[in-house]
């Protein structure tokens, strides 16, 4: 017998392998938006932190719940030369964030199937940066 949890985590799973989420366009770019990649840029919070600028090559940056990939897509154009790690429970939505993030060229990325609970238990990486929790557009 399977628990109330895992169960509910199947049916999100399944609503979202069916209606990936956000649907935005493959082709639609953030570059026009510079106040979205501003506020993406992690520069800017660390700067309004610290009163420091960092360099963003090499950091290490989470999109839990990434869905297609939208947001990954803003945090790779907003932080030149970090790595951009894209977690999610839909198996179709990985594959649109991967499809996504190669259309525009990036391969500083990376996608796995994984619930948030699982990343410390699977994953040795020191994220640096932000924990993005869902979508916002």
């Amino acid at each position: 017998m399977t628990s109330p949890a895992s169960d509910l985590l199947d049916k999100i799973r399944q609503q979202f392998d069916t209606s990936p989420y956000p649907r935005v366009p493959l082709d639609k770019s953030p570059k026009d938006h510079p106040n979205l990649l501003y506020i993406h840029n992690l520069v800017t919070s660390y700067y309004l932190r610290n009163q420091k600028v960092i360099d963003t090559k090499g950091k290490l940056i989470l999109d839990a719940g990434c869905g297609t990939g939208y947001k990954s897509l803003v945090l790779a154009e907003a932080n030149p030369g970090a790595k951009i790690v894209g977690i999610d429970i839909s198996e179709e939505s990985i594959k649109l964030a991967q499809q996504r993030l190669e259309h525009h060229g990036f391969d500083n990325t990376e996608f796995h199937v994984l619930p948030i609970q699982e990343l410390p238990k699977t994953s040795p990486k020191t994220f640096k940066a932000f924990i993005w929790l869902g979508h916002s557009p």
